[in-house]
């Protein structure tokens, strides 16, 4: 196995299991690495709510920005790239030949917490439109069946949440028919 190196000190990363998902850890500054699709995974299961955003910094390559770093890539030692992640705040380092992302201490949280955010602003119809592309995804999409069926019905289950918050006579009236 090869040793992997902390892209900010140097220092050997430690693997760890995160929740059922590989990860390495730097035993100094507690920055993690996530190869290719741990991102996605580690995220899912921290917050099953979630689950259905992807957090793929590949995905639409037309909108990737990115600038040099002096960090190198602990699995391939060639220079790692930072980004910002989607319009928000959090700058990322990503490496283009394996694809996998550091993220500094903190980071996977801000993550986390700028999607919860992002889910908590969703409309109705924006989520009308998330089921659309979610049933896209089951048959077509880049996690299996079962991983997108559950991405599908997680915003379906969202959906029926935000329909209960914003219109409550509707929710009632739902609430109170044969069954």
């Amino acid at each position: 196995m090869k040793i992997m190196n902390c892209p900010q000190d140097n220092q050997k990363l430690t693997p760890f299991d995160y929740k059922g998902v590989k990860l390495h850890i730097c035993p100094k500054d507690n920055g993690l690495w996530f190869d290719k699709g741990e991102l996605q995974k580690a995220k899912d299961a921290k917050d099953e709510y979630i689950r259905w955003v992807d957090p793929d910094l590949w995905k639409d390559k037309g909108k990737f920005r990115i600038s040099a770093s002096a960090r190198l890539c602990p699995r391939d030692q060639v220079p790692l790239y930072e980004t910002q992640y989607e319009p928000s705040e959090i700058k990322v380092d990503v490496c283009t030949v394996c694809e996998g992302v550091w993220l500094d201490k903190g980071e996977f949280d801000k993550i986390v917490n700028y999607l919860r955010d992002k889910v908590s602003r969703e409309t109705i119809s924006g989520y009308l439109k998330n089921i659309g592309e979610e049933a896209v995804e089951v048959f077509t999409g880049p996690e299996g069946f079962a991983a997108e069926a559950k991405d599908l019905l997680m915003v379906m289950k969202l959906l029926t949440y935000r329909i209960g918050v914003q219109f409550p006579l509707l929710k009632e009236i739902i609430r109170h028919l044969p069954k």
